[in-house]
């Protein structure tokens, strides 16, 4: 007997939901994985007072809900002016954040709601490039990443350092990259099969 299909969705983050976005980003399990949380924390306060514009980078928030209930949230940081990104020239860069409840790991909920927000930010023309970063002991991530089609780069030393200094730990960052051009050859390559 086959399973119900879960219905996962995102929108725009309300001040109403703040509370509960700062619940997730601040609990244990993934402040563990997250060491941004408390910059996170500040940057959705901004937001919720209607300053979503910090130091040339725009930022949005949405909530993710399973069902019509509230299980995480998506941050997308976006510069206000297009970026040099390699041999692409000039382009839109995003940088995304998420988090889930760990109540709801493992469930594909984060998945669903990532699928979604990438063709939507896609199709909308909102970005051309995607980059994500995590913990590189944090492996539900990576694998998360890597299975939505995310790719590795390289992460500069100074960065690397800067990182572990930051957060006076020896764990390096993981980066992966995703690109316009990889999810249009995915969208062609399901529309194939």
């Amino acid at each position: 007997m086959s399973q119900p299909l879960m219905t996962v969705d995102y929108r725009r983050a309300t001040r109403e939901d703040s509370a509960f976005i700062q619940g997730v980003a601040r609990h244990l399990w993934v402040r563990q994985n997250n060491p941004d949380a408390k910059m996170f924390c500040r940057w959705l306060e901004r937001y919720m007072a209607g300053d979503n514009c910090h130091h040339g980078v725009c930022h949005t928030h949405f909530l993710i809900t399973r069902e019509g209930v509230p299980v995480g949230h998506i941050a997308e940081y976006l510069y206000d002016r297009q970026v040099r990104w390699g041999a692409d020239g000039w382009c839109k860069l995003c940088y995304l954040g998420f988090d889930v409840h760990p109540d709801y790991w493992g469930q594909g909920i984060m998945k669903s709601a990532l699928r979604r927000y990438i063709s939507d930010g896609f199709n909308e023309d909102r970005f051309k490039h995607l980059i994500a970063e995590c913990l590189t002991t944090n492996a539900r991530s990576k694998r998360l990443l890597e299975g939505l089609g995310f790719e590795p780069v390289q992460v500069g030393s100074f960065d690397q350092f800067r990182h572990m200094w930051k957060y006076k730990g020896l764990i390096p960052k993981a980066r992966y990259c995703y690109s316009h051009e990889r999810w249009s050859e995915q969208v062609m390559q399901k529309s194939n099969d």
